[in-house]
């Protein structure tokens, strides 16, 4: 049997599970946290994808220490199958592992935990952010930290990784649009979406929504590029730190199904 990465843990039935880190922005851990972000978008970083010879057709390879040719003229639905290789490289891991939420924090001192010794940027509004600014004042260390040097032991919020695919940025759905944690907004009765880009307030199409989130996050030429993407569909397990093992066994078996599970 291989050696664990410390990283990784077998449940009790057996399943190999891997917890990896994943960051999100305040307003998309405000999604999660308000059950509207079940999927997210990634770049492909660590693999490139060319149109074969035929039409309709991909090449794939990837890179290492060196480069490997590892995929020759397959449709973009034989990429998404589990064994052709491309999904074995998703930095966000396979359905059933674990995603533990990076998200802007600071450490409280010992005098103001009250249930936490970790305050959250998603958690706060006008009142506990003025709180936090005249603490800072009265010489307490209480800037914002960001995400990407949140502890493992600072995260809140844990993922189970259900599906992953490939696909280009701009083939989103209208429906994954909304999967991906657009703000749905009431205006006058009428359903529209939050535009994050600041050219208007709001639009009717959740598409243009998720292209306005989109350039926010990475830049208008991004979108424009029109890359490849890891889809990454998640549910979340907890928002009070990680989960017991009982928990995460469940969802596993609902996840990648008892009869997989069990081999």
């Amino acid at each position: 049997m291989a050696k664990l990465k410390p990283n990784q843990f077998h449940l009790p039935s057996g399943g190999l599970i891997t917890e990896r880190p994943i960051l999100f922005q305040t307003d998309m851990v405000k999604a999660i946290l308000y059950w509207r972000k079940t999927q997210t978008r990634r770049n492909i970083k660590n693999v490139e994808l060319r149109p074969s010879k035929n039409e309709g057709r991909f090449n794939f390879s990837y890179e290492r220490k060196t480069r490997f040719e590892a995929g020759v003229n397959l449709t973009l639905e034989s990429l998404n199958l589990p064994f052709t290789g491309i999904l074995d490289l998703c930095p966000y891991g396979k359905p059933g592992d674990l995603l533990w939420v990076r998200e802007t924090w600071l450490k409280l001192d010992r005098d103001h935990v009250i249930t936490s010794q970790y305050a959250y940027k998603s958690n706060g509004d006008p009142n506990t952010e003025d709180l936090r600014k005249d603490y800072i004042k009265s010489g307490r260390n209480y800037k914002w930290k960001p995400s990407i040097h949140m502890p493992k032991d600072a995260a809140r919020i844990w993922l189970m990784v259900e599906e992953v695919r490939v696909e280009r940025l701009q083939d989103i759905s209208e429906e994954d649009s909304i999967a991906e944690g657009i703000e749905p907004i009431d205006q006058q009765g009428q359903l529209v979406w939050k535009r994050y880009d600041g050219y208007y307030t709001v639009t009717s199409k959740p598409y243009c929504s998720f292209w306005s989130l989109w350039a926010s996050i990475n830049g208008e030429e991004s979108w424009n590029a029109n890359p490849w993407v890891w889809v990454v569909k998640f549910r979340v397990l907890s928002y009070s730190g990680k989960p017991d093992l009982g928990l995460i066994e469940d969802n596993y078996f609902k996840v990648i199904g008892k009869e997989v599970a069990n081999g």
